[in-house]
């Protein structure tokens, strides 16, 4: 007789696990609710150490600013610098 009284608990227990779907996607969360969607490192055809002039926009405000890129098969860095050249971010 117990066992049938621990039945329902049991079912309960079993149905309540539900399976996450798992997203390998790397990203980089720039604010609360924006984040920046890494590509493959493998991907990059020829490796670079350079400077990069880069736009981002965000809320409807374009910006613009220096970067140095050190991009290779096995890492992505960048240091982000503003006009006067003083650092502003980093991402690794």
């Amino acid at each position: 007789m117990k066992p049938l009284l621990f039945f329902p608990v049991y079912v309960a227990c079993i149905l309540s696990c539900a399976s996450v779907a798992r997203n390998d996607t790397l990203y980089v969360d720039l604010t609360d609710s924006s984040k920046f969607v890494l590509l493959p490192t493998g991907g990059i055809e020829r490796a670079m150490d350079m400077a990069q002039y880069m736009s981002a926009e965000f809320r409807g405000q374009n910006y613009f600013f220096n970067a140095w890129v050190i991009a290779n098969e096995s890492k992505i860095e960048m240091t982000f610098f503003n006009e006067m050249g003083a650092s502003i971010g980093e991402l690794s």
